[in-house]
């Protein structure tokens, strides 16, 4: 692992165009994304920070539907990094995502913990203002694991919160390489724009 963690990944749930902060243990912004308002196609960029947006990459889905969409790392140059994408009917009672690397190898898989918070808040969304309660009650919990041998990697749980989505990422103490890291941070950047729906 390259960053100091555990990190520290901030939602604004107010803001138009969805915005998200990454920072390190202490307290550095690392990576910091804006998404195009009204995009068609998911339309992300992906900046060092907040303050003074120097670009690194960007995301793009590759097609117009979420629904089996994936969502492709591309570098500066446009050359693909990797991507994710949800995995198939899995999904639809339980976020689970396939983690791509450049040559389009699975090789990590995120899962969220328990799918009943996903079921809980997908009733409360039909309660008005229940939405509100149901982000500071409902907190999922991701885990990104090795795809060969399901060895966790990285642990992402969300924070109480009622404005704002707050998730923190812990490592375990397994080795991977920093270009692994890389698409682990990015997949999870988008994980969390894709699930602001749901807790």
């Amino acid at each position: 692992m390259t960053n100091a963690y555990p990190l520290k990944l901030r939602f604004k749930l107010i803001a138009l165009a969805p915005k998200v902060s990454l920072t390190d243990a202490h307290g550095k912004e690392i990576l910091y994304i804006e998404q195009k308002l009204f995009a068609l196609k998911e339309s992300v960029k992906v900046f060092d920070n907040s303050i003074d947006k120097n670009l690194l990459y960007t995301i793009k889905a590759n097609q117009l539907l979420d629904i089996g969409a994936r969502y492709i790392f591309r570098d500066l140059g446009e050359k693909e990094i990797g991507s994710t994408q949800q995995e198939g009917m899995r999904s639809l009672y339980q976020a689970s995502y396939i983690v791509f690397d450049k040559r389009q190898t699975e090789v990590f898989r995120i899962i969220q913990a328990n799918p009943m918070i996903a079921i809980l808040d997908t009733i409360l969304s039909f309660i008005p203002l229940a939405d509100i309660f149901s982000n500071f009650i409902l907190n999922p919990t991701y885990t990104i694991s090795k795809k060969e041998n399901e060895e966790p990697v990285l642990t992402m749980k969300k924070k109480p919160s009622f404005f704002e989505s707050n998730f923190e990422i812990t490592a375990h103490e397994i080795d991977i390489t920093e270009e692994q890291e890389l698409l682990l941070l990015l997949s999870s950047l988008m994980l969390v724009q894709l699930e602001r729906n749901r807790g």
